[in-house]
């Protein structure tokens, strides 16, 4: 679209954005600058969304006590310019040279890396406005492509032409399956907040998709989004401020989360004028101050009294100044939600063609392992490359999808097509000697790639059966099918099923592993889906590697390599996953992990997680008012019979050890 523009009028430049130091982000800045200890920073920041509720909640005074550098440098650079970038769709179309009403200035273009520079205005996209200059906004979607590539696959496979905008979209299935958290691949639902919010709505039909659109929005499930949510499910009674106000929000369960009817409520209900309620519109939708609003409250107030009391108008003006900080118009709700609901269905309908054009569209590593562990779950086949079977990239084969030449470590776009112009080879003797002829473009650690995972596999050069394990340095493939006992690996939560709270066993294998001050957090995959998992800074565990974690409260409390697991082991975690159950009282329990840390203040404290007879377990924190005690009686593998008590949180602390 970009191209289009810059060949139709020439004088054609994309426009700055600019970040600002706001809200919690500036305190959170400001706290890494001092070093503070991001624990620190999370709880105090958990329950605030603005910079006034941190300087005014009660959750933060404890924090603002103990860091008042913090907050003297959060006020100072409040306001002002972070970061600087270039409009993701934002252009500037002109009569003639731009220079002439704006300062230019060039900049890398991040998604085109063969031209190198473009013009960009030195102005936002509010400012390029105001001085007169026409803006668009030019939005590309890499999912226009996986549904295009994905009809076209459908249509030369099967000989069928499907027309999307005629498939019906009451289709239970479809919605069931987003609302069970299936959302892999889906546009925009694929995001852990979108999912879980789409796990909590329960979605059944099309208008609860739109408003999930809105109410996924920061600001919005903390108001508009908990009742929409209740009466949906029964659970909160419809009502409407006013009769008038009926048609327009009967959709959305008598709540107003969409733009369009804050417009529709300050005409029929506030007695406004259409361009009135445009400008209200406009205001909501940039996001600007509230206090814009401010000249056209009176206007709405005299209007809505003809019909409800002052103190009813008033309470929901100051809703609609809320929107300002959430709102979303139903247009744009609607738009992104059909391409949402197409995804799905096809997903659904035809995942192998869909998983296939996700796959030959995304260019992230890390995110096409996540596409291949979901392809693994709905049960596609994949084939791993071969040289006289791959194309460059992914290819579709029938029934299965195949993995390009290029997708393998150490083998280029030019390499790839120097081993297909070369093919087909007989068997490995004559691959090696077309690779090993001079000018071949095959180099040698090409062929030690392919060799790693058989991808040059003939019968002169069989597989080993080892190729599994360099899966996922060369391919980016987790391995889950090891070679463990099948009691011992059901005993592994699904990630899918992982919970904040509570102690469990999990199985996967270390993804990535990012550090900070005093924490790291460990990515595990499994077939099911990732989740990170907090440990020590210094933690020892490794990415590419298999494990069995013991997880106490979203963090890790005991792990082993999945090769080490045997049965004779001494450690009480394998000794705990080959226990069929312990032979204690009913309110007994057996230590299966003891973990001390210091506080800042120097006070050592506990995780502990333990076991009941049945192998439930339990995980709590021995305070260092109680450590002392838990040290003597609480080591692992020692039987206690403690009492806990549950806090505010709901983590639970040792009270007393009998």
């Amino acid at each position: 679209a970009k191209n289009y523009l810059k060949k139709k009028f020439k004088h054609v430049a994309s426009i700055s954005t600019y970040t600002y130091f706001k809200d919690k982000g500036v305190v959170r800045d400001a706290a890494r600058v001092f070093m503070v200890p991001l624990s620190d920073v999370n709880r105090a920041l958990k329950s605030i969304d603005t910079f006034e509720d941190y300087l005014e909640s009660p959750n933060t005074r404890e924090f603002r006590t103990k860091y008042p550098e913090v907050t003297w440098l959060a006020e100072r650079l409040r306001g002002k310019i972070r970061s600087v970038g270039v409009h993701a769709a934002g252009v500037v179309v002109a009569k003639d040279d731009i220079r002439n009403y704006a300062p230019i200035e060039s900049r890398e273009d991040a998604q085109d890396k063969v031209s190198g520079r473009i013009p960009v205005v030195a102005y936002d996209m509010d400012t390029v406005a105001d001085i007169g200059l026409i803006k668009l906004d030019a939005l590309g979607l890499k999912t226009l492509s996986v549904i295009s590539d994905t009809l076209s696959s459908v249509k030369e496979r099967y000989g069928k032409k499907i027309n999307l905008s005629s498939i019906p979209l009451d289709d239970a299935v479809i919605y069931k399956s987003l609302s069970d958290g299936y959302t892999m691949g889906v546009f925009q639902a694929e995001a852990t907040p979108y999912t879980n919010l789409l796990i909590r709505m329960q979605v059944s039909t099309f208008e609860d998709l739109a408003a999930s659109n809105a109410l996924v929005r920061p600001g919005a499930m903390d108001t508009v989004g908990l009742s929409y949510i209740k009466r949906k499910h029964g659970q909160e009674a419809v009502k409407y401020i006013h009769p008038i106000m009926r048609p327009f929000t009967e959709n959305t369960y008598g709540v107003i989360i969409y733009q369009e009817q804050v417009m529709q409520a300050c005409v029929y209900l506030g007695g406004m004028t259409w361009s009135e309620a445009d400008k209200v519109r406009k205001v909501i939708g940039k996001k600007q101050d509230a206090k814009e609003l401010s000249p056209f409250k009176d206007k709405f107030i005299q209007g809505a009294t003809q019909h409800i009391s002052k103190e009813e108008a008033e309470h929901l003006w100051k809703t609609f100044e809320a929107h300002a900080g959430y709102s979303f118009n139903r247009s744009h709700a609607v738009a992104y939600s059909m391409l949402s609901y197409y995804t799905a269905w096809l997903k659904h309908h035809y995942p192998l063609e869909f998983l296939f054009s996700i796959l030959k569209n995304e260019n992230d590593k890390d995110a096409r392992t996540e596409y291949l562990i979901e392809a693994k779950r709905l049960g596609l086949k994949i084939k791993l490359p071969h040289v006289n079977e791959s194309e460059i990239y992914f290819s579709l084969q029938k029934d299965s999808i195949r993995f390009g030449l290029a997708e393998v470590k150490f083998i280029s776009d030019n390499i790839a097509n120097k081993i297909m112009e070369q093919r087909p080879y007989k068997d490995y003797a004559d691959f090696i000697s077309k690779a090993s002829k001079k000018g071949s473009g095959i180099n040698s650690r090409a062929i030690a790639a392919l060799n790693a995972i058989g991808g040059a596999a003939f019968e002169d050069n069989p597989r080993t059966g080892k190729e599994e394990n360099n899966y996922y340095e060369f391919l980016n493939i987790p391995q889950f099918n090891v070679g463990m006992n099948p009691k011992i690996k059901a005993q592994a939560r699904p990630i899918v099923e992982f919970d904040d709270l509570g102690s469990f066993p999990m199985f996967g294998m270390v993804k990535n592993i990012k550090r900070g001050s005093g924490w790291s957090r460990v990515e595990l995959v499994d077939e099911s889906g990732s989740v990170g998992l907090f440990h020590n800074e210094q933690t020892p565990i490794e990415t590419g590697k298999m494990y069995f974690i013991l997880v106490g409260d979203n963090r890790i409390s005991r792990y082993v390599k999945v090769d080490d697991i045997k049965e004779d082991s001494d450690d009480i975690f394998i000794k705990y996953l080959y226990s069929s159950g312990y032979d204690i009282d009913e309110e007994q329990r057996i230590v299966i992990s003891f973990t001390p840390y210091k506080t800042k203040q120097g006070k050592t404290m506990a995780h502990i997680v333990m076991s009941d007879k049945d192998k439930n377990l339990t995980r709590a924190i021995a305070f260092s008012s109680m450590y002392p005690i838990a040290l003597a009686k609480m080591r692992e593998g020692m039987i206690c019979t403690p009492i806990l008590k549950k806090l505010d949180d709901g983590t639970l602390m040792i009270k007393e050890i009998k």
